[in-house]
């Protein structure tokens, strides 16, 4: 089976089931995206890339004549910028780790929860997308070239290294990335982060500020998680921390790199899963019950 849209279509999917290809295609009709490109021999799939310039392949592991991970190094190798996302029936924590390795963006497990699976192509274009505006921003940046120059009237730059730093701001503005800005002391980074969080469509949102260096255990989870009333002794009222407080805004997390290892694995939890619970009294009542 092979199956190519007249339109050009950004997505090719790779299976040997063609039964899964068109399952995949109805999910992803019905999510609004364009109808994909399919294939069920996996011989086809580097000669399709070429001809169709794809910016996103879902790729079948485990496949006859060739199997997944080998496509993905040669998609890899003559094509970096094409994100992939493999697609498994086994869920492997090895297979996944060396598709990583290999530079794929996600890994999938059959049966492939639809929901999950839009939020990844959806994710995976948009991340090409951002590449491909970047891409074309380092070729030659100017500050005569920015949309919207007035949001950066706070920063006094000349310098072209910073017009390229102003484009990216604009670029990944509009994304729900989590950002790394990095630089020496008093460059203005926190600065940056108040103008991309203006251009953003969280700016009606709160721009929330922490200094990480001045949290320990004993204050991290309180401040960052907050609590409901009665979660502790003391606790007399419900408190929201700070990612319940920058909710639909922005939070900036200054000089992340003093905050303990144990710590920096709490948040990297919540940045992934986008997800937090703060500490809940019934939770502790179900505890003391038992005990």
């Amino acid at each position: 089976m092979e199956s190519v849209p007249n339109n050009r279509t950004p997505v090719l999917v790779v299976d040997d089931d063609s039964g899964l290809l068109l399952s995949i295609k109805t999910t992803m009709l019905s999510a609004g995206f364009p109808e994909p490109a399919l294939v069920t021999d996996s011989r086809r799939v580097l000669e399709l890339v070429r001809e169709h310039h794809f910016h996103l392949v879902l790729l079948d592991l485990i496949m006859s004549h060739q199997n997944g991970m080998e496509i993905l190094q040669k998609i890899k190798e003559e094509f970096p910028s094409v994100e992939c996302v493999m697609i498994t029936a086994v869920d492997e924590v090895s297979s996944a780790v060396q598709a990583m390795k290999f530079g794929a963006y996600d890994y999938l497990v059959k049966p492939l929860p639809s929901e999950k699976m839009i939020i990844v192509i959806n994710r995976a274009l948009e991340k090409y997308n951002l590449r491909h505006k970047l891409a074309l921003f380092e070729k030659s940046p100017s500050f005569s070239d920015l949309k919207k120059p007035r949001a950066f009237k706070e920063m006094v730059a000349e310098d072209e290294k910073m017009a390229l730093v102003f484009h990216q701001a604009e670029a990944v503005a509009f994304t729900d990335y989590s950002l790394v800005i990095t630089g020496e002391s008093g460059t203005g980074k926190e600065m940056l982060a108040q103008i991309i969080h203006r251009l953003s469509n969280r700016s009606k949102g709160s721009f929330v500020a922490v200094n990480m260096a001045a949290f320990n255990k004993n204050l991290f989870d309180d401040e960052f998680f907050g609590h409901t009333r009665g979660a502790y002794t003391g606790a007399q009222v419900e408190r929201k921390g700070f990612f319940e407080t920058a909710q639909g805004g922005t939070l900036f997390l200054d000089e992340i790199t003093e905050l303990e290892p144990e710590l920096q694995g709490k948040l990297l939890r919540v940045v992934q899963e986008k997800e937090l619970y703060p500490w809940v009294a019934r939770i502790l009542e179900v505890l003391m019950r038992e005990l």
